[in-house]
């Protein structure tokens, strides 16, 4: 595991203000230095990373610099748990950053599979973006879940299911820390982190890999 947030720009940002450099390469010079130490599977756990403008310069670099490295994609891991695990749900909403929000980030792979995507109205999106950015309560400015973004995400889950949504996508790292499964009991909530994991293990270690469950921990 290899972590220096202070060296990687802002997704969003880049996504959204001219001028800003792409994550993608200092990404890139990260993971080509832990091929360089053995590394054969990569996973990068940030959902907006994934959109096209990012990806698409990070599997660029790869290919240019010719990293023999197996890259694990989160989104579309966390598409195929439906494919997998639920193949009876056809309607989904995936909570995330306004950057994954904007650059359709999820539509593709989840319409690949037969899943129609539920359009979030913007107040809501807005609230999941707060939820997760907000300097005084967002995920990302605290240790502990602050009750008012559990409250906002609570209120964002209602929304969606009022618009028919059977599953919601956690499709932001920090989201797993305030919407539980089992505080959902009617919706089925898939974490892209959860997903990814499994993925990475699926391709390293496969003999560790339990079955999966609903209500149980990453390696489950």
């Amino acid at each position: 595991m290899h972590s220096v947030p202070g060296a990687i720009p802002d997704r969003t940002e880049f996504l959204f203000k001219k001028g800003q450099a792409n994550p993608a390469d200092p990404v890139f010079h990260i993971v080509k230095s832990l091929s360089s130490l053995g590394a054969s599977h990569i996973g990068i756990p940030c959902n907006t990373f994934h959109s096209p403008k990012i990806l698409g310069r990070f599997q660029e670099l790869l290919e240019q610099q010719e990293i023999e490295i197996n890259f694990v994609n989160i989104v579309e891991e966390t598409a195929e748990v439906f494919s997998q695990h639920y193949a009876h749900i056809r309607k989904a909403a995936v909570l995330g950053t306004l950057g994954t929000f904007r650059a359709e980030t999820y539509l593709g792979p989840l319409h690949a599979r037969g899943i129609e995507v539920v359009e979030l109205v913007p107040q809501i999106q807005e609230k999941v973006h707060n939820s997760i950015y907000d300097r005084k309560f967002g995920l990302k400015s605290n240790s502990s879940v602050h009750p008012y973004t559990r409250e906002c995400l609570v209120e964002v889950v209602k929304s969606v299911k009022a618009q028919g949504a059977e599953a919601v996508i956690l499709g932001c790292t920090e989201l797993g820390l305030a919407i539980k499964q089992d505080q959902m009991d009617q919706l089925v909530i898939v974490d892209s982190v959860r997903a990814l994991a499994r993925g990475l293990l699926r391709e390293a270690a496969p003999h560790i890999l339990k079955p999966w469950h609903r209500n149980k921990d990453i390696s489950s």
